[in-house]
């Protein structure tokens, strides 16, 4: 609202129809598939904010709010377990389902260097629990799936990678900017076995 010059004090009523609108019906069957292109997911999130009663060229701001760097905060102790992974020689894909580049983000909170390869689902045109991206973050980081550990937050498609072959450890939710029990992955890999995507 502010970047249009707008009186901010609907904000939080606008904030509550577009949470509520995430479960209509109509918004969830648009978001099946949508982030297999990076344009069928803007199309897809501004026809969410749209149905929620936003006007287009506020639709177009939160669409942009959403994809860049600022508008994202790492959970508080992803940069030291990447840091750690990376100085025990850890080969790390980013394997995920999302609408748009990702790499800008991580450059912006100082993690580019401690990722290997990104396997995103709106360049690979599928999304996860589609096996073919965790045996394409495989094949790029040459690996073996029985020799990695996928973590993740979602136990369906995070999950799937056992299909491939891969040990899964599966995150429970927390809030963003707080720490999310990360660490323990370091004690997951075994010294013979260390890959993570």
């Amino acid at each position: 609202m502010a970047d249009l010059g707008r009186d901010q004090d609907g904000t939080p009523a606008l904030y509550e129809r577009i949470e509520s609108a995430r479960s209509w019906p109509e918004v969830v069957a648009q978001w099946r598939g949508c982030q297999r292109s990076v344009d069928t997911h803007r199309a897809a999130i501004i026809a969410w904010f749209r149905r929620a009663g936003a006007d287009a060229a506020l639709a177009d701001a939160l669409y942009r709010r959403l994809v860049i760097p600022d508008g994202w905060a790492p959970y508080r102790d992803a940069g030291a377990v990447l840091t750690a992974l990376r100085s025990r020689n850890v080969p790390v894909a980013v394997v995920s389902n999302v609408g748009w580049d990702i790499r800008p983000t991580f450059a912006a909170h100082g993690f580019a260097d401690l990722v290997d390869t990104f396997v995103l689902s709106c360049e690979q045109g599928a999304e996860k629990p589609d096996v073919a991206l965790f045996r394409a973050a495989c094949d790029r980081l040459g690996v073996a799936a029985e020799d990695v550990l996928m973590v993740g937050d979602d136990p369906v498609n995070d999950g799937a990678a056992v299909r491939v072959g891969a040990r899964v450890y599966v995150l429970p939710d927390r809030p963003r900017g707080t720490c999310r029990g990360l660490a323990r992955v370091l004690d997951l890999l075994p010294e013979s076995e260390e890959s993570c995507c």
